[in-house]
């Protein structure tokens, strides 16, 4: 056969029509059966409602207790929270916790399809029969090879129960859609109406105070009158101390110590400056022949004496010696007197210098010994000041402790009691929006799509089978074929009779 050959439209027409009566089975009979699927199969009912999370006061009891660039925290963790209750609503304790009640609803429901209820309704009734009876031989099954475990009829029944909730997060909001899928609407409703009912029940037990009020106020208390007593302590310590303003005081030290160093400093450069006088005059005085002049001695030595008389004696036998040297060219008696007393008097001076400087110095020394002893008591009284400082710090910063604290169990306990009133009042920070109600057009089954999909996939199948069927068929059906493939003469042909089959 000569495979190459290009298939026409009519070809493929041809091939359709030679099994149309194959296509037009398969196509009614899985009309038929996704018909009678529609009629028989029990509506599934879907209730819904919604549940509003607000930022609550679990979250907010908190908030002014954290720094102001840090609000933003609590905004972040909306999400978080939102998952949270999507979590406890996933949970099967909610389920255990109302399933006597469900029960007894899905009991009086099943009551009210008597005999009596239509045929419809009756026929249905038989096929979800059929259906659980081969469900539960499937279990039984699946059980003895170990496959699956046995489980009671509430088990089971309550499975079905978890399995029925659908909880859903409504992204770009702060709300969760929560749903019930049952075959009746109004047992679907009051489920799940009785579902978010415990829901509520549940996140007012978990989140709810159970510290007993009374100890935030023995606490309250306790910190006032330790806050009161610290206090106290605090004004007593600074009278007995005679403290008023302990940074205005260790500055007014400060500056007189620092005034007593700087005076102690100049002492010393006095003291210096003397030492560097007397040896200059111890110097001069072992010098013959040289006057000792009289340096800077201060008011201290202009008091204790005048030099100036000594000065004016020796430069005036100084006058005479010259004098007399101009008249005896060798040595002479008059002029040997006269350097003996010239001598006399620089030694006079000399020691005279040496007693006002001596005198100064012990004068400058007393000095500097009482403001030694001065500065010492200026800086113990410093240093007592500074300890003094630190005391008044520790309690200052006892009494800040204990008034944070109490301030903080003053406003936990304020919280707590209006905790306890939103309690009382169940006033939470979740919300249902909206109580749901029986559904009117059933979720499944999709009568249009199921019907709309059988007959795709059945014409769809139909025509697939006949390509393949027709591409691996090998047999002759006319002249035309036996001439096309062949491409020999054709000599006889025999019309079909039904003689020719015995």
């Amino acid at each position: 056969m000569d495979e190459s050959r290009f298939v026409s439209l009519r070809d493929n027409l041809n091939v359709i029509f030679k099994n149309k009566f194959f296509i037009l089975g398969l196509f009614t009979a899985a009309m038929f059966s996704s018909f009678f699927y529609c009629i028989l199969a029990s509506p599934v009912y879907v209730s819904k409602t919604h549940i509003l999370v607000q930022i609550g006061r679990e979250k907010l009891s908190s908030i002014d207790t954290m720094p102001k660039e840090s609000y933003n925290i609590v905004f972040r963790k909306r999400t978080q929270d939102i998952y949270n209750e999507v979590e406890l609503l996933k949970s099967t304790y909610l389920i255990k916790k109302i399933f006597p009640r469900l029960k007894k609803m899905l009991i009086d429901v099943n009551k009210q399809y008597s005999p009596q209820a239509s045929l419809l309704n009756r026929m249905r009734m038989k096929v979800n029969e059929v259906n659980d009876k081969v469900k539960k031989c499937a279990r039984d099954l699946l059980v003895k090879t170990g496959l699956a475990s046995q489980l009671s009829e509430d088990q089971l029944l309550l499975l079905r129960f978890n399995k029925a909730k659908q909880i859903e997060f409504i992204e770009d909001s702060d709300v969760i859609e929560i749903g019930f899928r049952w075959d009746d609407p109004g047992f679907a409703a009051d489920a799940l109406n009785l579902y978010a009912e415990a829901y509520l029940q549940e996140y007012a037990e978990i989140h709810k105070t159970n510290t007993p009020l009374n100890f935030y106020y023995d606490q309250i208390n306790k910190y006032r009158t330790k806050l009161g007593n610290i206090e106290k302590e605090l004004v007593k310590y600074k009278l007995n101390n005679n403290i008023s303003d302990i940074n205005g005081q260790r500055k007014t030290l400060i500056a007189e110590v620092a005034d007593i160093e700087n005076t102690l400093r100049k002492l010393q450069i006095k003291q210096r400056d003397l030492d560097i006088k007397l040896k200059q005059i111890n110097r001069m005085d072992k010098t013959p022949g040289e006057w000792i002049e009289t340096p800077n001695i201060g008011q201290l030595g202009k008091k204790l004496t005048d030099l100036s008389n000594l000065d004016q004696t020796y430069f005036s036998l100084k006058t005479k010696r010259d004098a007399i040297s101009q008249f005896y060219l060798g040595s002479s008696k008059k002029v040997e007197i006269l350097n003996t007393q010239m001598d006399l008097i620089r030694h006079q001076k000399a020691k005279s210098l040496f007693n006002i400087l001596n005198t100064e110095k012990k004068a400058l020394s007393n000095q500097e010994i009482y403001l030694s002893n001065k500065l010492n008591k200026k800086r113990l009284i410093l240093d007592k000041l500074n300890i003094q400082e630190m005391k008044i710090e520790q309690l200052n910063r006892e009494r800040n402790i204990l008034r944070d604290n109490f301030l903080l169990y003053s406003k936990k306990g304020e919280e707590f009691r209006i905790s306890k009133e939103l309690d009382k009042n169940k006033i939470f920070s979740v919300k249902i929006m909206e109580p749901a109600l029986p559904p009117i057009t059933p979720e499944s089954p999709k009568k249009g799509l199921i019907l709309g999909l059988t007959a795709f996939l059945s014409l769809f199948i139909g025509f697939a089978y006949s390509v393949v069927h027709e591409y691996f068929n090998h047999t002759f059906e006319d002249a035309n074929d036996f001439d096309q493939h062949l491409n020999i003469p054709l000599l006889l042909t025999i019309a079909k009779s039904k003689y020719l089959k015995r």
